[in-house]
C-alpha cells in the first residue's frame, strides 16, 4: 500500500485501520499500568535514566540485549505489529520494544532521536481528535529544541508514522486541558 505522505526517512499512512479497532485499543489502553516517566534523550550515572521531557508511559514488550523478553502485550497490539510490518511496510524486523506514550497539557516532548532502534513505527492512538487540540508530531533539522521544524505532521486518529530512529523528532502535547495525546510505538531493528 502506498503511503499517504512521504518525506526523506518518514512514511505516513492514513485510513488503514478500522475506526472500531482504533476505538477498542484506545479504550483498552486506559486500563494499562501507566507511569510517569522521563527517559527520552539522556542517560546518567548510576541508574541510567534522566529524561529530557516528562510524559506518561507503559511498556508492553521489551527484548533485552541478554535475550530476556518482558512481555505483557495484548495479542491485538502484537497482531497489529505483524500486520503493519508484513502487509504495509513489507520488511522483516527484530522487535525490541512496544510502548504506549501519553502527553497532556504542558508535556511537550523535547527533540530527540530513538537511539535504541533503527526504526520507529508509531500509531496515533486516540480515536477522537480535534485539530484545535494540537498534538503535532514534528521532524526537526537538528537535536536542538530551537531547531528548525522540517515537517509538522498533524495528529490524526489511526495515522501510522514509520521513520528512521536517527531522525530528530518530538511529539507536541495537546494545547487544551483535560485532553491526553496517546501513541503506540514499536521500536524495530533491521535484520
Amino acid at each position: 500500500m502506498k503511503p499517504t505522505l512521504e518525506y526523506p526517512g518518514v512514511k505516513i499512512w492514513d485510513d488503514l485501520l478500522d475506526d472500531k479497532f482504533i476505538v477498542e485499543i484506545d479504550k483498552e489502553s486506559d486500563e494499562y499500568d501507566w507511569r510517569i516517566n522521563n527517559i527520552a534523550g539522556n542517560f546518567t550515572y548510576p541508574y541510567g535514566h534522566k529524561g529530557a521531557h516528562l510524559m506518561w508511559g507503559c511498556t508492553l514488550y521489551r527484548k533485552y540485549s541478554n535475550g530476556y523478553i518482558e512481555n505483557r502485550c495484548p495479542i491485538n497490539i502484537y497482531d497489529l505489529y505483524l500486520y503493519l510490518t508484513k502487509t504495509i511496510i513489507k520488511q522483516p524486523f527484530e522487535l525490541t520494544t512496544i510502548q504506549l506514550n501519553a502527553q497532556s497539557l504542558g508535556q511537550d516532548g523535547s527533540v530527540h532521536i530513538d537511539s535504541n532502534s533503527d526504526y520507529t513505527l508509531m500509531v496515533l492512538l486516540n480515536s477522537k481528535w480535534d485539530s484545535k487540540w494540537g498534538g503535532d508530531f514534528q521532524i526537526l533539522e537538528t537535536l536542538d529544541d530551537s531547531s528548525k521544524t522540517i515537517k509538522s505532521i498533524s495528529y490524526t486518529p489511526g495515522r501510522i508514522v514509520f521513520f528512521k530512529g536517527d531522525i530528530p523528532h518530538r511529539g507536541l502535547a495537546p494545547i487544551e486541558p483535560y485532553i491526553v495525546r496517546k501513541t503506540l510505538v514499536y521500536r524495530l531493528n533491521k535484520i
